[in-house]
């Protein structure tokens, strides 16, 4: 058993600590101890003996084991802990105890929370173990002193720091003499503990170890009036020489943070829990909403806005409550801009935050982007196939219009039917055309051009009958781009569109174009280089803030007639040319659209489009299509136009169909293939296989919906032409000459 006078000093010291025996039987528990394991939710029973679980529930069992198996007679370890969400770290120490204070050897295991000094140790880039002392400062050293100061009992925290052993410190008359030689230094800390008494705390004092060293201690006294012993006070000591040295770091460290506090972005702010300002730190008095002066003694509700106040008032309070970091986003208007801002607020004390706000701006920006770009992709494919199904059934009804057109004679009523047909078909299919800007694989069919003409002669068109007229203002060394000039038209017109659209009663539309270059840095999203800058603005009344962070989106309008996919394929036509289109806009003074397309310096060639035309063939043809009434249609076009024809629903038909024909010494002159054909082999794959079959087979794909870039780019494919749903019998006839006439 222990001594009832030990263990009521052992229940008095302040850091956990619990003395086994050699069978891991509890002798003591402090009650340090005890509110530790009720802390960190462990089970404590006074009658359970057994020092295993808890051993083991702190993750300590086996170094405790090897400990006591093998001589050595002291280990200090470090133990990870998890505490619910929290991460807890401990320094262990065992101690083999063999002397007067135990009836048989014991172990002592001292626990030290050290989860501060962890922190600091990371913040001061793994400073060794200065900085956990100054946190963690639990007294370690203790021994016992009588009236007349000799020393009872000095234990091996003692003898570790001074180099003393137990039995040199009781030998001793007085072990101060060899702690402090130096006479004067002596007696004034004599003098200083004589006018405290034997209670007092914190009395540094340096001493000089046994090796020479000299060490920082921190003392704490207690005096005990014990009637079954001569002890008269307790001394306790802690070892903080490595803090004095981590706060002359510190110090060190102050102007190192001054200087990366310079170099941060960012806007401090010190607040009181009413929302006061008290402080205000920052470099660059520009990023301000209002001048410093306006917000210090200010509350939050004289300087912000009312809807950011009550932001700011709730972080505040939800800081303070919950002593954690709390994170809100909000915007504000300066210097006519709308500027969006992050602000993290931490608690400094129970009555004051820290505010750290920055500029987010360009992450919002870029975050903008990146949703609109999801939103094209996410319709992207649902375009690409109403596109593909809506061409097929224009390519049906177009095809017999063609027909039942050269049935009639061109002064005939119906005839002139048939071509206000044609005409609406033409409409259906440029409605397609937009739909397709947005098909995931649709690539532009770019040449390089020179754009002057190309603006000039869409806005002409644009307002042609419009009460709105143009101010164009075009640098005439304006760079050639390499450009769809169908889709750049397209856009141009949308945006001119919309322009006259926000000018019911009239006006002027400004527009201009010329060479710009950027760095990296002045256009989100766009690479430094040469650009091509048009820019289209209007004296509308405008577009609110809410509806012009929805400008670009699918299918969304303001107006009453339109199907609000201008904007949006404008937006994905520019994206897929590697340029940036963006929209500023005030209410009541009107919008501005900003094309930036890449310059590039190659000289634009411009080569003469064939005119279609009927011409009559005597070749024989083998047409793929799924659509039985597509199949049909082009039977009928095909024989109308002279040619031989047979028809498949597939790839493998068509490769039979092809290898029968050689075999025969009758083969097909030509083929027409559809891309694509759902549940089966499209013309990509068939291409393949007709290829090995003929080298020089002379091959014409058809789509209504541009995939994988085949369309583009057909002879590397492997096909010689090229026709795109819905077509009329004229376009059929001139591509199938082109490809028949060709080597």
């Amino acid at each position: 058993m222990i001594d009832t006078t030990n263990l009521d000093i052992l229940q008095q010291l302040p850091m956990p600590l619990i003395v086994i025996d050699e069978s891991f039987k509890i002798n003591c528990m402090n009650l340090s101890f005890k509110n530790l394991l009720r802390k960190l939710g462990l089970n404590i029973s006074d009658s359970d003996d057994d020092f295993i679980l808890i051993s083991r529930d702190l993750n300590f069992y086996n170094d405790l084991k090897t400990f006591m198996e093998n001589e050595q007679l002291k280990l200090i370890l470090e133990k990870k802990f998890s505490y619910y969400e929290k991460v807890l770290y401990f320094k262990i120490e065992f101690i083999k105890v063999n002397n007067s204070f135990y009836d048989s050897q014991s172990i002592t295991i001292i626990l030290e929370d050290i989860t501060e000094y962890k922190k600091f140790q990371l913040s001061l880039i793994k400073k060794e173990e200065q900085l956990s002392y100054i946190l963690n400062s639990i007294p370690i050293m203790m021994f016992v002193l009588d009236k007349d100061n000799n020393i009872l009992f000095w234990n091996k925290e003692c003898e570790n720091i001074t180099g003393y052993s137990q039995k040199e410190a009781i030998s001793l008359k007085n072990i101060a003499y060899l702690l402090y030689p130096d006479i004067d230094y002596r007696k004034q800390l004599f003098n200083k503990c004589i006018t405290l008494g034997d209670n007092f705390k914190d009395v540094e004092s340096n001493i000089v170890c046994k090796d020479g060293s000299e060490k920082t201690i921190t003392w704490f006294s207690a005096s005990f009036d014990f009637n079954i012993s001569n002890w008269h006070s307790i001394r306790f000591g802690l070892n903080i020489t490595n803090r004095k040295y981590v706060e002359k770091c510190l110090l060190n460290k102050t102007s190192e943070f001054e200087l990366i506090f310079k170099a941060l972005p960012d806007l401090y702010f010190r607040l009181d829990k009413n929302g006061t300002y008290l402080d205000c730190k920052v470099e660059d008095q520009k990023e301000l909403y209002l001048p410093k002066e306006k917000f210090i003694g200010k509350t939050i509700q004289e300087v912000m806005p009312p809807e950011v106040a009550l932001k700011f008032k709730s972080a505040i309070i939800k800081a303070l409550k919950t002593n954690s970091l709390v994170i809100v986003e909000y915007q504000l208007e300066v210097k006519g801009e709308i500027k969006f801002y992050e602000a993290r607020f931490l608690p400094l004390s129970k009555d004051e935050v820290i505010v750290v706000v920055r500029n987010i701006t360009k992450r919002k920006q870029s975050d903008e982007e990146l949703l609109k770009i999801e939103k094209l992709n996410s319709i992207g494919t649902l375009a690409g196939g109403v596109a593909h199904d809506f061409n097929n059934i224009l390519t049906i009804i177009l095809g017999n219009i063609s027909m039942l057109k050269t049935y009639s004679h061109c002064e005939d009523k119906v005839f002139k039917k048939f071509v206000d047909i044609e005409k609406t078909v033409f409409q259906a299919k440029n409605l397609t055309k937009q739909l397709l800007t947005f098909a995931k694989g649709n690539k532009p069919i770019k040449k390089v051009t020179y754009i002057n003409n190309l603006i000039r002669e869409t806005v002409d068109l644009s307002l042609s009958g419009s009460n709105v007229i143009c101010n164009l203002s075009i640098s005439k060394d304006l760079s050639p781009v390499e450009i769809d000039i169908g889709q750049i038209s397209q856009v141009i017109n949308n945006l001119v569109i919309n322009a006259c659209q926000a000018m019911p009663n009239g006006g002027t539309i400004h527009i201009t174009g010329r060479n710009i270059h950027l760095t990296d840095n002045d256009v989100l999203g766009l690479k430094a280089g040469n650009y091509v800058k048009i820019s289209v603005k209007d004296q509308g009344y405008g577009i609110n803030e809410d509806n012009l962070l929805k400008i670009f989106d699918p299918y969304f309008t303001t107006k009453k007639t339109g199907n609000g996919l201008g904007l949006t394929s404008s937006y994905s036509i520019i994206q897929k040319h590697n340029g940036k289109i963006q929209v500023k806009s005030k209410i009541g003074k009107g919008t501005i659209f900003q094309i930036y397309l890449p310059a590039c310096n190659s000289i634009p060639i411009e080569i003469e489009e064939t005119k279609s035309i009927i011409s009559i063939g005597s070749r024989k043809i083998l047409v793929m299509d799924d659509e039985p009434e597509i199949r049909d249609v082009l039977d009928c076009m095909l024989k109308h136009l002279g040619y031989i024809v047979e028809l498949s629903k597939d790839g493998q038909e068509a490769i039979q169909l092809y290898k029968e024909a050689k075999l025969s010494k009758a083969p097909f002159d030509a083929v027409i293939m559809d891309l694509t054909i759902p549940g089966g082999m499209g013309g990509k794959e068939t291409i393949k296989h007709l290829l090995e079959i003929d080298p020089c087979i002379k091959a014409i794909v058809s789509s209504g919906y541009y995939s994988g870039g085949v369309i583009g780019d057909y002879k590397r494919h492997g096909f010689k032409g090229v026709i795109n749903k819905p077509y009329t019998i004229e376009e059929l006839s001139n591509s199938l000459n082109n490809v028949l006439s060709s080597c």
